[in-house]
């Protein structure tokens, strides 16, 4: 990858459902340049054997050196995958923002970040909107400045389909990951 700083967004599928359902894991991998987080690597996928998804999704973290911040609320599975890869490393721990957010949480844990407390679903759902809609300058090759809001640097279709029909339907996995690598972003500036 080029020199940089990346993260990882991280949203699983619950295991124990039907194969009926539509959810999808999504993992976004998105490099930090600046005060601008462009997305360079997505991933979506519902395999039968979630081993596979694990093996890709390591790669991925491994390949651009990224620490990736998953959906606590069905992470295990995969954080015990992780631990015996001996990449620990590479997950994002969210307890301590959570419990900023959220000073009585009962949340146990330290990899990952809820999506259940309201201030943690608040700070989810405003980081992609401040994302999609923030201004930002970009500079080209030759020097010109340019001005473009975020949407324009998602090249997921899906996943701007995703925030734009936000509360139509049930399944928002890819908002659920991009949501996740903003968090993080955010969590890397604050602290």
């Amino acid at each position: 990858p080029a020199y940089g700083t990346y993260i990882g967004g991280f949203d699983l599928y619950k295991t124990a459902t039907s194969n009926t359902t539509t959810s999808l894991a999504v993992c976004y991998i998105m490099r930090r340049d600046g005060a601008m987080n462009k997305l360079v690597a997505s991933y979506a996928t519902r395999p039968s054997v979630p081993e596979y998804l694990y093996e890709q999704v390591e790669m991925m973290l491994t390949y651009y050196n990224a620490t990736c911040m998953c959906e606590k609320e069905d992470m295990l599975p995969f954080e015990k995958y992780m631990q015996r890869k001996n990449k620990l490393h590479l997950l994002a721990k969210g307890l301590a923002l959570t419990r900023t957010l959220n000073p009585k949480s009962l949340i146990a844990g330290e990899y990952g970040f809820s999506a259940t407390p309201s201030k943690n679903k608040q700070l989810l759902s405003s980081s992609s909107i401040n994302y999609v809609n923030g201004v930002h300058e970009v500079y080209r090759d030759n020097d010109d400045l340019l001005t473009m809001v975020g949407a324009r640097f998602i090249p997921d279709i899906m996943l701007l389909k995703e925030l734009r029909e936000w509360g139509k339907h049930k399944n928002y996995d890819r908002k659920s990951a991009f949501e996740q690598c903003l968090v993080l972003a955010y969590d890397m500036d604050t602290n």
